[in-house]
């Protein structure tokens, strides 16, 4: 299992600074039964509920990162 922490540090060590977040904390197939408006919602109050708990923080089934390249690395 591949952590925010792991992740970040991947990045950081390729020279990019991120931000990285987690999110999908119920069931992906739930979505294809909503429409699109209706799944939006229901993934954004998700997300803002579950993130919020202490133990279950982490536990997404999707990590989004977005970054900068900030440094040129050579390989």
């Amino acid at each position: 299992m591949l952590t925010r922490k792991e992740l970040g540090q991947w990045l950081a060590d390729a020279g990019i600074t991120s931000e990285i977040k987690i999110s999908t904390y119920i069931p992906p197939h739930l979505f294809y039964f909503l429409n699109f408006s209706i799944g939006k919602k229901l993934l954004k109050l998700s997300d803002q509920v579950f993130s919020s708990i202490p133990v279950l923080e982490n536990w997404g089934g999707v990590i989004i990162a977005e970054g900068i390249k900030t440094t040129n690395i050579t390989l």
